[in-house]
């Protein structure tokens, strides 16, 4: 893997002068102490612009492409107040795995761009939002495929017309 010249950083909070390493940004499985989260994809770092938890949104790829997965829209579209991606050199950043890097110390940011929506700003970094029903939420927190839980419904994209990306459905 190349290593990218930029990383970026999404946060509901604007005007940050520096991203300071925190405990809370962390997966469940990583055990390098405070970091700053960032990625060498703009579209992964989207995820992050709305303050949301893993008992109602699902996030991640299947091949090539993005997908944001909700089971309540109402609590998001109520979250989403937009916020800032933020631009970050990659010096003093490690690879974490994937797209996901981390760094132990504080980083200025090089370019901020405030946005007015993470939903929309997912949508125009090509994510497939998709918001879902509560039972097909359940299923998918109950070890259900993701392809199978999203045969059948139209993402955001699609029902705006804007970068549509479809699924293998027809996976082994």
């Amino acid at each position: 893997m190349q290593k990218p010249k930029v990383l970026y950083h999404a946060s509901p909070f604007n005007d940050l002068s520096e991203l300071e390493p925190r405990f809370q940004s962390r997966p469940k499985d990583f055990n390098e102490g405070p970091v700053v989260f960032a990625s060498s994809s703009k579209e992964y770092a989207s995820f992050f612009l709305v303050p949301t938890t893993d008992l109602w949104t699902s996030s991640g790829t299947i091949g090539n492409v993005f997908y944001f997965l909700c089971g309540d829209k109402k609590k998001f579209m109520s979250l989403d107040h937009g916020g800032t991606m933020y631009t970050l050199p990659i010096e003093g950043f490690k690879l974490y795995r994937g797209f996901e890097w981390y760094s132990t110390e504080p980083v200025k940011p090089i370019k901020k761009i405030k946005v007015k929506s993470g939903l929309e700003t997912m949508i125009k970094n090509g994510v497939q939002v998709y918001f879902v029903s509560g039972k097909k939420f359940k299923m998918l927190r109950e070890g259900a495929d993701h392809l199978t839980i999203l045969e059948g419904v139209k993402s955001e994209n699609e029902n705006r017309g804007l970068l549509v990306r479809d699924f293998d459905y027809h996976h082994k």
